[in-house]
């Protein structure tokens, strides 16, 4: 009866209240983007996850004044191991002034 009680307590502790299908609930604007770009990047402890927990919390202020900070750790996905080399060509090619 005492292994059932420890497991049923170390289960308990071991629980992640964080759900992984990725809703989380109606976060400010400035929040829920940091938390979409640091969710899948956030392995435990660290800048990362100090982003996501911030930003999970909701706090409006602290989401603004963190906004820079944590988006430059979280880079967009398609953004994610690639250089700026080509971001002046871009612009041009929108405009259509690249050739």
């Amino acid at each position: 009866m005492k292994r059932i009680g420890c497991f049923l307590l170390l289960l308990l502790a071991c629980s992640d209240e964080h759900n992984d299908g990725g809703s989380h609930g109606n976060l400010d604007p400035t929040c829920a983007l940091i938390v979409e770009r640091c969710h899948a990047l956030d392995l435990g402890p660290g800048p990362i996850h100090d982003c996501h927990q911030l930003a999970e919390g909701n706090n409006v202020a602290m989401c603004a004044s963190r906004r820079t900070e944590c988006l430059a750790l979280c880079p967009l996905a398609s953004d994610a191991g690639a250089s700026d080399a080509g971001a002046a060509d871009a612009a041009s090619d929108a405009t259509g002034g690249g050739g």
